[in-house]
C-alpha cells in the first residue's frame, strides 16, 4: 500500500509523526497506528508498537522559479538524508530514498538510497552521457 503525504513514527520527536512524501507500508491498510494498543498514551510506546512502513520517499524539486534554491539543494543534501538515517538506526523504517529533481539549468535526477548500513545513489541519474 503507498501513502501519498501521511504521517509516520519518527525517533526522538514529541509530536506523533511527520508526514512524508511517498510512503510504502508492508501491508494493505497500514497506519502508523495500526497494531497499537488504544490505551497507549505515551509516543514511546507507541513507537514499539505501531505500524512501521517498509520505504520512506522524500523527494525536493528545483526549478527556475524556486525562490531559495541553494536551501532547497542544502535541505535535500542535510535534512533529508539526515533524517532518514537517523530513522532507519531507530528501527522506524527498512529503507530510504533521498531524491533530488534540480532542472533550475540542466535537468538533474539524482536518488539515494539508504539503508540502516549503507547509503549509495541508485537507480537513475541524468544527465546522462548517451552515445559515449
Amino acid at each position: 500500500m503507498l501513502g501519498i503525504e501521511v504521517p509516520v513514527l519518527q525517533v526522538g520527536e514529541k509530536r506523533w509523526g511527520a508526514c512524508k512524501d511517498l510512503v510504502v507500508w508492508r501491508e494493505g491498510n497500514s497506519t502508523p497506528f495500526r497494531g497499537c494498543d488504544p490505551s497507549v498514551s505515551r509516543l514511546m510506546d507507541l513507537r514499539e508498537s505501531g505500524c512501521k512502513p517498509f520505504a520512506v520517499m522524500e523527494w525536493k524539486h528545483v526549478s527556475r522559479f524556486t525562490k531559495y534554491p541553494t536551501k532547497v539543494l542544502a535541505e535535500h543534501a542535510n535534512g533529508i538524508t539526515s533524517w532518514l538515517k537517523e530513522n532507519l538506526r531507530g528501527g522506524m523504517l527498512s529503507v530510504g530514498y533521498a531524491i533530488l529533481i534540480d532542472h533550475s539549468n540542466q535537468l538533474t535526477l539524482r536518488c539515494r538510497r539508504l539503508t540502516a548500513n549503507s547509503e549509495d545513489d541508485c537507480w537513475l541519474a541524468l544527465p546522462t552521457n548517451v552515445g559515449s
